[in-house]
C-alpha cells in the first residue's frame, strides 16, 4: 500500500474590490464582513482539491491581503513537487504561490454564494 505524504501549505485569498463592496452592504445589516469572508473560506478549503495544472494568479482587483482569508490545509507532497518542477524549476516561490491560482476562484466562488446566502436572509 502506498502512503501518500502530504505537505501543510497555506491558502491565501484576497477579496476582490466588488465583493467588498457587497460585504459593506451586508455590514450595513449588522452582519459581520469577517464572519462572511471566514465562512466562504472553510467552504473553499474543504472543497479545495489540489489538481496537477498549474494556474497563474488571476487578474483582479483586490483588497489588500490582510482583509482576505488565510489558512492551511494538507495538500498532496508529490502534486506540489510536480507543479515545482514544471513551473519553478529554481525553486524561487512558495507552495502557497504555487496553488493559489486554483484556490483563489474557488474562495470566490464561495464568497459570492456565502455573501447571496445572507443577502436572502437579510431581506
Amino acid at each position: 500500500m502506498k502512503v501518500e505524504i502530504k505537505r501543510e501549505t497555506r491558502l491565501d485569498a484576497a477579496v476582490t474590490i466588488e465583493q467588498s463592496k457587497k460585504l459593506a452592504a451586508l455590514e450595513g445589516q449588522g452582519v459581520s464582513t469577517r464572519d462572511v469572508i471566514v465562512l466562504a473560506g472553510r467552504r473553499a478549503t474543504a472543497r479545495f482539491e489540489l489538481k496537477p495544472q498549474f494556474i497563474e494568479k488571476p487578474e483582479a482587483n483586490r483588497l489588500p491581503m490582510r482583509d482576505g482569508y488565510h489558512t492551511t490545509k494538507r495538500l498532496p507532497a508529490n502534486v506540489l513537487d510536480d507543479l515545482r518542477e514544471k513551473h519553478d524549476p529554481l525553486r524561487l516561490q512558495s507552495d502557497t504561490a504555487m496553488v493559489r491560482g486554483q484556490f483563489e476562484p474557488l474562495f470566490w466562488t464561495c464568497l459570492d454564494e456565502v455573501i447571496e446566502e445572507l443577502r436572502q436572509k437579510t431581506r
